[in-house]
């Protein structure tokens, strides 16, 4: 595929990509079929040889390591026209011996998952994928991987796009106060130490917003709606995946503080009035996010509750009774 792109529009021949991929003339024929199978539009012409025409609009991991610049993250790539979840699939890859970094990329999700075992909406257009990370750390910090996945998240949609992407903890990414991206992580540990985390990301790319649920349509968005247009997905996963090794490498070599400080000038929820609903309700001012990813509300009576997960509104409008 490298060397047809190479080309730009020319054909290039047979002869040339056998020498060049050390394989026979019938072997590349039989890689220019599959290539077709797979949706890419291949003109050929006898003894002239293979010209791209068009790829297709999926997230097929020729498209995406097409200029990845990482050292693990995205690797390898998993790529399913529709699962029932990226995060089981990279589940199974992680119990299996899976590398770190491996890449899970789903075109639909059959039941994506979202926090507390919710359904997450995954028709056709957006970018729905689960990232298997290693990190030496106990699991009372996994939380911080949702954190710095959003980091990723917002600052990618900020460069390409000129969105201002805000984080809103603990798990979503928000434009104009309505939700275009959310994650989820998920873990295997010890007692002291995570064996492996599954970070999922979903993002509502090329998605119209009528292809929502009428119950989803007033608080979510997508880069479609934002933007008038579709965007590529395979340039989305790949930036992205080039700032998730970035913040994860500065993570691992700094700790938590380098990420927190990159979370809280993208949040919006520091410093507004929260209600956190869990097993019960918490209404104050959100006023910090721990080392450990946990957000400190401060109550009315000027006390402090250290919240772990919940369900989050932001009400900047009303005081605190």
């Amino acid at each position: 595929m490298r060397a047809l792109r190479e080309r730009h529009g020319s054909h290039v021949s047979g002869a040339e990509l056998a020498a060049r991929l050390g394989a026979s003339k019938v072997a590349i024929w039989k890689h220019i079929q599959a290539l077709r199978k797979e949706g890419y539009d291949i003109d050929s012409k006898p003894k002239i040889g293979y010209r791209l025409v068009a790829a297709p609009d999926l997230l097929l991991p020729y498209e995406v390591e097409d200029g990845l610049r990482t050292d693990f993250i995205g690797k390898e790539i998993h790529h399913h026209r529709q699962v029932s979840s990226t995060q089981e699939a990279a589940k199974g890859l992680a119990a299996e011996g899976a590398k770190e970094g491996t890449a899970v990329i789903a075109e639909i999700q059959a039941r994506g998952k979202g926090r507390r075992g919710r359904e997450w909406h995954s028709p056709a257009g957006g970018v729905y994928m689960s990232v298997i990370l290693m990190p030496q750390m106990s699991p009372a910090r996994a939380p911080l991987l949702t954190l710095l996945a959003g980091v990723a998240v917002a600052k990618v949609l900020r460069h390409l796009y000129d969105l201002k992407a805000e984080l809103k903890w603990p798990n979503d990414v928000m434009v104009d106060d309505r939700k275009i991206c959310g994650i989820l992580t998920e873990m295997t540990a010890e007692t002291e130490a995570v064996d492996y985390c599954i970070v999922g990301i979903g993002i509502n790319a090329n998605i119209k917003l009528a292809d929502f649920p009428s119950k989803f349509r007033e608080t979510t968005t997508s880069l479609k709606e934002e933007l008038g247009k579709n965007v590529s997905r395979a340039e989305l996963v790949r930036r992205l995946l080039e700032e998730m090794e970035r913040l994860y490498n500065v993570f691992r070599e700094g700790g938590p503080a380098p990420i927190l400080k990159e979370w809280k000038a993208l949040t919006n929820t520091l410093g507004a009035l929260v209600r956190i609903t869990d097993t019960g309700v918490i209404e104050g001012r959100a006023v910090d996010v721990d080392q450990d990813g946990a957000l400190i509300v401060e109550l009315a009576d000027g006390s402090s509750k250290r919240v772990i997960a919940g369900d989050v509104s932001l009400r900047r409008d009303k005081p605190i009774l």
